[in-house]
């Protein structure tokens, strides 16, 4: 699938006409094991850069999946549109900027999907592995503890 902008349409804000409704939506189908690296759990959840945060797959990952290469593909077309436009360089620059923040946010919003995804899978696991002397025990740090450090209730 070939995306076509119009300069103009992008510096007015017009995307939404042109950008198919399945490539704002980043959905996430990921698996426990998969030949596409972003749908692989262990694979994308592996930094390269730390041995200790790495782990290996029994498998390659030589396919692509054309809805994961979506994004990636109508941020260069943008990033390209922005390089031939004909503004003031200060406005070309603050472009720049939030086209590279808004890219960067959609990223960290992908990567915490990932991580809900894997917390929620190894949250059943645990759960499906309760025997009749186990608990689990669940903390939100977010709800409980937060508030009480703010010295917010927690009555309605």
């Amino acid at each position: 699938m070939s995306l076509k902008f119009n300069s103009s349409n992008i510096l007015s804000g017009n995307t939404e006409n042109k950008l198919p409704t399945a490539s704002i939506r980043l959905q996430v189908h990921v698996s426990s094991s998969s030949r596409v690296p972003d749908h692989c759990r262990a694979y994308a959840l592996s930094y390269q850069g730390d041995p200790d945060f790495v782990s290996t797959c029994n498998h390659g990952h030589d396919f692509r999946c054309d809805r994961c290469e979506l994004f990636p593909n109508v941020v260069s077309e943008i990033e390209s549109a922005l390089e031939n436009v004909v503004i003031s360089s200060d406005e070309k620059e603050e472009m720049k900027y939030d086209v590279s923040l808004a890219k960067k946010r959609i990223e960290a919003w992908k990567a915490h999907l990932l991580q809900s995804l894997n917390q929620d899978e190894a949250r059943l696991d645990a759960l499906k592995n309760l025997d009749a002397h186990s608990v689990l025990l669940v903390l939100d740090w977010a709800m409980k503890y937060l508030p009480r450090k703010y010295r917010e209730s927690q009555s309605t």
